[in-house]
């Protein structure tokens, strides 16, 4: 009786993983898609009426910057949005935060402003989002095992660093 207990728990565990990897996952990773798509198409209308010009390297560094998150949304990976974070820092791209942040400080329209404050939070939000699990089930375990390997406390200082990075623009 108790095999059959134990048999029935694991079984109603896999669904509930199931059931959580392919359909709230993706729900909950589409709400966020769905907020950068409702931020692109502010940028577009702002630029329509003429508020932001849709030829400036402030319209096209946010809509860059916007459809390479959308892009990178889509995929539930969480090490490599790590990994576009770090790029971003590291300066790999063709802008980074600092530049949105930069444009955004000198930037007249108001909108423009809120739009870039606004796409700081969501991509805040969604590498807390695409991280927390990978943090807690993979980063503190390896908190322990890096005193024994440098790879892996190198790679929890990069984890670290790029967490860092992207709150330090998130008000």
């Amino acid at each position: 009786m108790l095999f059959l207990n134990i048999i029935i728990t694991l079984l109603c565990i896999w669904i509930v993983m199931y059931m959580n990897t392919a359909f709230l996952q993706p729900a909950l990773l589409d709400r966020y898609r769905f907020r950068l798509f409702s931020l692109r198409d502010r940028l577009a209308m702002a630029a329509m009426r003429g508020e932001i010009e849709a030829d400036s390297t402030e319209y096209s560094a946010l809509c860059t910057m916007i459809n390479m998150t959308i892009r990178l949304a889509r995929n539930v990976e969480p090490l490599a949005f790590v990994q576009f974070i770090l790029q971003l820092k590291n300066k790999e791209t063709a802008y980074s935060f600092e530049d949105l942040k930069t444009m955004s400080e000198a930037a007249r329209a108001d909108e423009y402003k809120k739009i870039v404050n606004e796409y700081f939070a969501i991509t805040c939000s969604l590498f807390r989002f695409n991280t927390s699990v990978v943090f807690y089930l993979v980063a503190l375990p390896m908190a322990i095992v890096a005193k024994f390997s440098s790879t892996m406390a190198r790679w929890l200082k990069k984890f670290k660093d790029a967490k860092g990075y992207v709150s330090s623009f998130a008000h």
